[in-house]
């Protein structure tokens, strides 16, 4: 009998134990660890990479106080009570981003498995999160011990130079526009217990294993200036590889950027760091026993050219069919026709690992309809405008010289615009061939390219000979973070083509227009879309390499080319007095881009190293800058782009002097500088473009003021929006300023007339400053000039000019700068992590709409905008992550029904109809105040 009750007794105490145990753990959970924002990373090269992770928990005013991490060479070495890399014990911190692994030098190749726990705000301890791992690749030069190999010899040239100037003389065509096979046999002897390829192959490379491609990525690795930045990519091919036996490694090099193969305006085809393609290729490969090997490109390749006998990024591809070397990536394959390769000079630009996300066919299409208008003439239309290529089995007889084209616009007859946005390109355009065997079918699946399409044109087979068509969506792959729904079909509709083209305007650079230019303008990637990019994807790598491309690009002036990367154009250009002039395609807020993303960037971080690293660029452009003015007017050079009237006045804006918006350039670049130099304890910095600041909002309000009617410029929306967003309208000239922005609005029925500089500053000045209606208004135009016109349906896309009868293309992503509006604004949710990790929320009830649902996963978790418009009462869904706090704002006729229920979490700040809430979930009543 007593033996039962101690045993009843213990297992009592047992259960009190582990009550009270459960009862001192945190109700947060620890998730979601990144490196470098990364899932598990493979390659990296960062001596001290970024640690961060999200935590979630079903109580409210949940925070971190201190943190615990443990990182291990192995899983098994990866416990709950230590690890043999690194144990950080318990480090008293709130934060949970952008933590610098500082404490151990990594080792290059090595794996690094690693686990957090956390204390909250009352001091209890959360689980630890399941482990995550990194692995590093080479650290440094001495860690590759492969060179670079090529079919060709040929030096590497330090030029920087503009090409700015045409020269009619230069050859139409590359020389080398076939695409190069290379191929290596080796042996393994061991048994393999991780195997690791690193690659870079330049302009672009596949990766082929026995006969397998590796990896998913396509027109890999990403587009830089190859003079300061080259990019690699790192693969485990462990499952790849078989023990003891031979092996054969394949490369497929085409073209580029890097050999461009067509003239355009650009002039690409002759860039300064052009040489035939190129490849970097390392396997190691480690073995059970400890023992390591390593096989590496040099000059015991072979190459070939094979089917792809031209490849252009603009021109297309053509694909011999009659060319057969099938099994060249395998083993069983007689490589004794095959050449030597020659050992080459690297490129110049440093050799990094690629954080941005690679390029992936990311959706496939079938064609929605099918005819042909005339003998051996085939369109196929895949009823949304398309970045990518398509796949196409055709049979015919050999020799037969198929012609497949690629573009966006029909002739009046049913055939394909095949010139339609060619202007840039002065040579072949969208344009693949396929030359048929004497195989059933032949596939044309081109690699090296990709174009802006809705249609595919086959000419020189019936159509009962395409086999087989189907579209390839190829962009860099971001992946979606944000959602945004409402009451209002047509603003759902413009979400939709927003998203689209953004996704169809980011190819290594984001807003970058894939059909007609494929070139990265500062100012489309940086003012005009980065805002919508950043709600809707998760694009901070690919901002984070944006921002390195702007550096890599600035001159030894200080001057920031307008596209990026570059090969030289837009570079300063020497008068024949050799004084540095800038180009006429330039301007200082397209330069001034590099300030605008490093800002950004911080806001959506909170890192400060992005600050400290972008600094000295920054301010070095500011006085590029300050240095082209005459009494502090700016007078250089694109101005307001595509504004209502653009070209009236001869080139240019029509409606804006150039002179206001590029002088407002000058006094912004010099407030950020002087903001990033007080953050970073630069205080005599801070000071000195301060004082630059206030004496050239003093000259530009000399200049462009009537202080009698409070009127900007040429009485023009961008005129009035630029000042006033920008702070240079003096403080007793607000209320006239406001009443002309009004005015301007009113007098073009509510439709707007800005363009490229002005767009931004209107959509936030409005909506900022207590005229959000009048900006949904104008948004809910049907017709141009505005933003619904590109907008048919949920497959349109957006475009060049918000002026429907002006100049430019219906896919371009300069009209998705609406897209973050529709976040901010109508959802109600704004991100900025650079001071405390603080969201604010300000829903758009002062418009007619019904509902409107918002979501965004940011770097902290996701947070959660909704609201529903019901019975003269507002039912709002908030959630806010765990160790973060909002900022609610509500118009002033507004109240919360039941803040009661609330009391402990929400608190009213001194301002009317602002309130601070903890994380958590809340649902709100919200009611319009009794008058």
């Amino acid at each position: 009998m007593m033996i039962k009750i101690s045993t009843k007794l213990a297992s009592l105490v047992f259960l009190i134990l582990i009550i009270s145990a459960c009862n001192k753990s945190s109700s947060i959970e620890v998730h979601t660890l990144t490196v470098e924002y990364l899932n598990n990373p493979i390659g990296i090269d960062r001596k001290s990479p970024l640690l961060s992770w999200k935590m979630s928990s079903d109580e409210r005013a949940k925070s971190q106080s201190a943190y615990q991490i443990l990182v291990a060479s192995s899983d098994t070495l990866l416990t709950d009570v230590d690890a043999d890399i690194w144990n950080s014990a318990k480090v008293s911190s709130s934060q949970n981003m952008n933590i610098r692994f500082t404490k151990v030098k990594l080792k290059a190749f090595q794996e690094y498995f690693w686990k957090v726990r956390i204390w909250d705000e009352t001091g209890k301890v959360s689980a630890w999160s399941q482990p995550s791992f990194f692995e590093t690749g080479p650290l440094d030069s001495k860690d590759w011990e492969a060179s670079w190999i090529s079919n060709k010899y040929a030096e590497v040239s330090d030029r920087r130079e503009p090409f700015s100037l045409y020269d009619d003389t230069r050859t139409f065509n590359s020389a080398d526009s076939l695409a190069v096979y290379m191929r290596k046999e080796f042996e393994t002897k061991k048994t393999i217990s991780k195997a690791t390829v690193y690659v870079s192959g330049l302009g672009y490379y596949e990766l082929y294993l026995n006969g397998k491609k590796i990896g998913d990525r396509v027109l890999d690795p990403v587009f830089t200036d190859y003079q300061r930045t080259v990019k690699y990519a790192a693969y485990d091919v462990t499952k790849d590889l078989k023990n003891n036996v031979n092996h054969t490694i394949g490369i497929v090099l085409g073209n580029g950027f890097y050999n461009h193969t067509e003239r355009d305006l650009f002039q690409m085809e002759k860039a300064n760091w052009k040489t035939p393609p190129k490849l970097m290729c390392q396997l190691r490969i480690q073995y059970e026993n400890g023992e390591t090997e390593t096989f590496v490109s040099d000059s015991s390749w072979k190459w070939s050219y094979g089917p792809i006998v031209y490849n252009s990024i603009r021109g297309g591809e053509t694909i011999d069919a009659r060319i057969d070397i099938e099994g060249w990536n395998a083993m069983v394959f007689d490589p004794s026709q095959w050449k030597e390769v020659q050992q080459v000079p690297a490129p110049l630009g440093k050799l990094s690992y690629q954080y941005m996300p690679p390029l992936r066919e990311t959706m496939s299409f079938k064609p929605d309809s099918t005819w042909s208008p005339k003998e051996n003439i085939t369109v196929f239309d895949f009823g949304e405008n398309i970045t990518g290529y398509a796949d196409i089995e055709i049979a015919g007889e050999s020799g037969t010289l198929v012609d497949i084209f690629f573009n966006e616009v029909l002739n009046p007859d049913g055939t394909l615009n095949v010139k339609h946005s060619s202007g840039h390109t002065w040579g072949r355009f969208q344009h693949g061939k396929l030359i048929l065997s004497k195989k059933e079918a032949d596939t044309f699946s081109p690699r090296f390219t990709y174009h802006g399409f809705r249609y595919v044109q086959v000419e020189g087979v019936p159509t009962e000979a395409i086999k087989s068509i189907e579209a390839k969506s190829v962009h860099t792959d971001l992946q979606e973070i944000g959602t945004f729904e409402s009451s209002n079909k047509r603003l759902n509709q413009l979400h939709a083509a927003v998203k689209r083209t953004l996704l169809n305007s980011v190819h290594s650079m984001p807003g970058e227009e894939a059909t007609r230019e494929k070139m990265g303008w500062t100012y489309d990637g940086g003012m005009n879309t980065m805002e919508s990019y950043l709600y809707n994807f998760d694009a901070i790598n690919t901002y984070k390499k944006y921002l390195k491309d702007h550096i890599d690009a600035q001159g030894p002036t200080g001057h920031v080319p307008p596209i990026i990367p570059t090969n030289g154009w837009g570079f300063l250009e020497k008068t024949k007095a050799q004084k540095d002039t800038t180009i006429q395609y330039d301007d200082p807020w397209w330069g001034g881009t590099i300030a605008y993303v490093a800002q950004e960037l911080f806001e959506n971080t909170g890192d400060t190293t992005i600050i400290k690293e972008a600094y000295e660029p920054v301010k070095q452009y500011t006085d590029f800058v300050m240095s082209t003015a005459q009494d502090d007017i700016v007078y250089w050079s694109l101005g307001d782009w595509l504004d209502l009237t653009h070209g009236s006045k001869g080139w240019g804006p029509g409606l804006t002097p150039v002179e206001l918006t590029s002088t407002a350039a000058n006094h912004y670049l010099c407030e950020i500088t002087a903001k990033h130099a007080s953050m970073l304890g630069k205080q005599e910095d801070a000071v000195a473009y301060t004082n630059h600041a206030k004496r050239i909002k003093k000259a530009f309000n000399n200049r462009f003021l009537d202080r009698e009617t409070g009127w900007y410029g040429n009485r023009s929306q961008t005129g009035q929006a630029v000042a006033l967003f920008y702070g240079l309208v003096p403080e007793q000239m607000k209320e006239k300023a406001v009443e002309r922005l009004l005015e301007a609005i009113r007098d073009n029925d509510y439709h707007t007339s800005v363009g490229f500089i002005g767009v931004r500053p209107l959509i936030q000045y409005l909506s900022e400053h207590g005229y959000k209606d009048i900006m949904y208004r104008m948004v809910l135009q049907e017709e141009s000039p505005g933003w619904l016109h590109f907008v048919e349906d949920e497959r349109s896309t957006m475009g060049e000019n918000l002026n429907a009868a002006g100049y430019g293309t219906n896919h371009h992503p300069f009209a998705t700068n609406i897209g973050f509006w529709l976040y901010e604004h109508l959802g109600g949710i704004k991100i900025d992590y650079s001071n405390k990790q603080e969201i604010t929320l300000q829903p758009g009830l002062e418009t007619d709409l019904d509902w409107v649902k918002t979501s965004c996963n940011s770097l902290q978790g996701t947070i959660v905008s909704d609201w529903e418009n019901k019975n003269n009462e507002v039912y709002y869904h908030i959630e806010i992550p765990v160790n973060t706090e909002a900022l609610l704002k509500l118009p002033e006729e507004f109240t919360i029904q039941n803040a009661a229920n609330y009391d402990t979490w929400i608190k009213p700040l001194p301002d009317a109809n602002r309130f601070e809430i903890t994380s958590g979930v809340y649902d709100l009543v919200l009611r319009m105040k009794e008058e």
